[in-house]
């Protein structure tokens, strides 16, 4: 982990995302959408929020 904001950050948002899917949609879906999320986030940012590519 090169940034701890960047981690924090990161799973304040993702909480925040599987509050609301459990709001709108059955919580049994809310694990899968939450993985989804991380891996659209990482193919899409694949340096993170607050990071650089390849600097640690």
């Amino acid at each position: 982990m090169g940034s701890m904001w960047g981690a924090v950050v990161a799973g304040l948002l993702l909480t925040q995302v599987q509050a609301l899917a459990s709001l709108v949609i059955s919580p049994v879906w809310t694990d899968p959408i939450v993985f989804g999320t991380m891996v659209a986030f990482l193919v899409f940012r694949p340096q993170g929020l607050f990071g650089r590519l390849g600097h640690a």
